[in-house]
């Protein structure tokens, strides 16, 4: 006896290709260290995400960008930098990124602003990356720049992307205090299987 065929009418769908997704840091530890967090917490199987820290001026890190996309022989999908006013004028990479196709994800002062969205709303002017952690120290003591924990961050993710979206203006470098994080982060956690 010979061994059954099968139906040629049950085949699967043909498999869709993943979307892939780079992540440029102008922050050496800290984006990178939470996006990785935020990654492997959030596991979608039609996403692939690389988060690769590329300590840079906000300018120079989005011509990098535009150099990898144009580069890459359509492997990937989307590229966005990650990065904070600080004290750069942002004016220039902006404008740079619309033309290169590459989205900005912006936290003005800084990204540890954020990182304080995860516990608390912030409506009042925050004075840099100091300021920010100090107020950050209040709801998480052990709070480490140089090593940052993920899972203190997890619970707060969908906080945090509703207060910055309450303090979005629209604009690709938002009034301080504001982040733009929330649309990467909202992209990631939300991603359809």
């Amino acid at each position: 006896m010979s061994p059954r065929r099968e139906n040629s009418s049950r085949r699967r769908p043909p498999r869709q290709r993943s979307r892939t997704v780079l992540v440029l840091c102008s922050g050496s530890r800290t984006e990178p260290e939470y996006l990785d967090g935020l990654r492997q917490a959030y596991r979608r199987s039609g996403l692939k995400i690389r988060v690769i820290a590329k300590p840079r001026d906000p300018e120079g890190l989005v011509r990098h960008a535009q150099k990898v996309f144009t580069l890459d022989g359509g492997e990937l999908d989307e590229v966005w930098c990650v990065v904070d006013v600080d004290e750069f004028e942002l004016d220039a990479a902006s404008r740079l990124s619309e033309r290169a196709g590459v989205s900005l994800a912006v936290s003005n002062p800084c990204f540890e602003l954020w990182l304080l969205l995860h516990f608390d709303d912030c409506h009042s002017h925050v004075d840099g990356a100091a300021d920010a952690v100090r107020r950050l120290a209040r709801h998480l003591p052990a709070y480490d720049k140089a090593r940052l924990v993920f899972a203190d961050f997890a619970p707060g993710v969908e906080e945090a992307i509703e207060r910055a979206t309450s303090l979005d203006d629209g604009q690709p470098v938002g009034p301080n205090p504001s982040s733009g994080v929330w649309r990467l982060v909202s992209m990631i956690t939300k991603e359809q299987q």
